[in-house]
């Protein structure tokens, strides 16, 4: 996976427990969750931009079946193996089955985003995870698997705190916004900490929005376009 065109900005614990977790001899489970905008799918890009990895995203509002040949389509696309397209799983326990067996060629990280819509909010997946997590994946040397979603109630009731899962996850990740101390990194010197006061008290520490902040204009100038003007960002 090629890592995002500009730098990761703070979340140093982050990156530090990232860095014991990826060095992990062993195959090792992670659980990442957070509201949408907060820089999951970007921080972990940018931590194992340089691994081997495999990176898959629910689909919103697709069924089961639909879910499982976008995940053998992304599979085969990205580790170039075209037969896998073509394979027929008929459940998730099939599908990580498949997944185990093109580790055995080439171990690499699997990456699944927005697990909520790959799970259709639903505990199945979570069942069937569990056997293949100890019957095979578990037994791989050095693989990891991320688990990512932006629906805390689902992550942590349904996944998280699962008895499927009980024990199993090596990290969990709970990812905040930004700290003000962040937010003025991330401006770096194009902003007063005046203008950083008034950015974070307005819009919080949500990395996202702080692309629409056109550097050439005032941060009163910036909200009027993107929340007060029609068709702007922050309107709905």
């Amino acid at each position: 996976m090629s890592p995002p065109n500009f730098p990761l900005v703070g979340r140093d614990h982050e990156l530090e427990v990232f860095e014991e977790y990826s060095a992990k001899p062993r195959a090792a489970l992670c659980i990442v969750y957070g509201r949408r905008r907060i820089g999951k799918t970007f921080l972990i890009k940018n931590v194992f931009a340089q691994k081997s990895q495999i990176a898959i995203e629910g689909l919103e509002e697709a069924d089961k079946p639909t879910q499982i040949a976008h995940f053998l389509d992304q599979l085969s696309e990205q580790a170039r193996q075209p037969t896998l397209k073509r394979m027929h799983c008929k459940n998730w326990r099939d599908v990580f089955r498949v997944v185990y067996d093109l580790c055995l060629q080439s171990p690499f990280t699997l990456f699944l985003d927005e697990f909520q819509w790959m799970a259709n909010y639903q505990s199945g997946i979570v069942s069937d995870l569990k056997y293949a997590w100890d019957n095979y994946l578990a037994k791989i040397p050095r693989f990891k698997l991320i688990l990512c979603g932006s629906i805390a109630s689902f992550m942590v009731t349904k996944v998280i705190k699962s008895k499927a899962l009980h024990g199993r996850v090596d990290l969990e990740i709970n990812l905040q916004p930004f700290t003000l101390g962040e937010t003025k990194a991330y401006f770096r010197k194009k902003r007063s900490f005046q203008e950083i006061l008034e950015i974070y008290m307005a819009i919080g520490g949500v990395p996202k929005y702080y692309e629409f902040f056109e550097p050439g204009l005032s941060v009163t100038q910036n909200l009027t376009r993107q929340a007060f003007s029609p068709h702007g960002y922050f309107v709905d």
